[in-house]
């Protein structure tokens, strides 16, 4: 039987783009997916396959940059795609990352090693394009947010159960990201916003005992702990801050009365009296 609104032979591509996903045969699992928008009239959109490309390409990491371009034509095609808007923030903040490490010029690994810490797979990063492209990874970052922030919000129980599931997922994965950079503000506001679901107000497919639904009180129950985490970081981070500012007034003080002495000094030096 076929349960989506498409012809039959771009289901059984797409179907058959999911086999090929699940075995981690990405190459083959993309063409198949292509085959399935092919398929499907111009009047339709196979949203659906879309987002499965985008995914397979994110999953894959062989393309980091086509995986950010698919996801850009999901959030066009349809921008109520909350997951989409999560992991194309997701890789816009990847791209940031690496570009402003290279024009702090602070990052002097070579290519593969920050493969290796970004795990870009065989991407060449060409850095000194990313460096000059951070404004744009950035406000695409941000643009991604902002629709993400309108259509999460902290608590919303009319969300249909599987997308309030895929958003949480992609929201958790976002903060994770994030923190593991060590964007511990960015972090929390994404932690707190997953943390204040509350899952026995969400409505599945399923019973409340089900797989499901014990994975969405995992995934809240996961926001919380790193919340918990993220907030004392930040604690500790402003109290160090505090600490290195206090430093510095003392020193400047230090300075300056240093200054006013040797002002004072050459200034008796040259106006004390020849004997």
């Amino acid at each position: 039987m076929n349960e989506y609104p498409y012809p039959s032979e771009a289901v059984e591509h797409y179907r058959r783009g999911l086999d090929f996903a699940e075995k981690e045969q990405y190459r083959d699992a993309i063409g198949e997916f292509k085959l399935a928008i092919t398929a499907t009239p111009p009047s339709l959109t196979f949203i659906d396959a879309y987002v499965e490309i985008a995914d397979t390409y994110r999953e894959w990491w062989d393309d980091p940059e086509a995986a950010l371009s698919a996801y850009q034509k999901v959030v066009e095609l349809d921008p109520t795609q909350t997951p989409s808007w999560c992991r194309l923030a997701w890789i816009a903040f990847v791209f940031r990352f690496v570009g402003e490490e290279v024009r702090q010029e602070s990052y002097q690994k070579d290519v593969r090693e920050v493969k290796g810490m970004m795990d870009f797979g065989a991407m060449t990063l060409r850095q000194n394009k990313m460096g000059k492209d951070v404004g744009k990874y950035r406000n695409l970052e941000q643009t991604a947010l902002a629709h993400v922030r309108q259509q999460f919000p902290l608590i919303d129980p009319s969300h249909e159960g599987h997308k309030l599931f895929d958003s949480v997922h992609a929201i958790n994965a976002l903060a994770d990201k994030y923190a593991e950079k060590g964007a511990i503000v960015e972090a929390g506001e994404w932690y707190q916003r997953v943390a204040e679901v509350k899952p026995e107000m969400v409505v599945l497919d399923d019973d409340e005992d089900s797989e499901g639904a014990r994975l969405l009180r995992d995934m809240v129950d996961h926001a919380k702990r790193r919340l918990v985490l993220v907030q004392e970081q930040v604690v500790k981070k402003e109290e160090a801050d505090r600490r290195s500012r206090n430093r510095k007034v003392i020193w400047l003080g230090v300075a300056v009365v240093i200054i006013i002495v040797l002002i004072f000094l050459c200034s008796a030096t040259t106006f004390a009296p020849y004997p």
